[in-house]
């Protein structure tokens, strides 16, 4: 992996996996809000 390596030190993969983290995270709590607004 280190090879993938920038200045950062931070591989490309693992900025890729922050970053797909990220949008599950946001698509989740959309899906929980209007889950929440169906409810009531």
């Amino acid at each position: 992996m280190y090879f993938l390596s920038d200045i950062g030190g931070v591989s490309i993969i693992d900025r890729y996996v922050i970053f797909l983290q990220q949008k599950i995270d946001i698509m989740f709590t959309i899906a929980q809000i209007g889950f929440r607004n169906e409810l009531s």
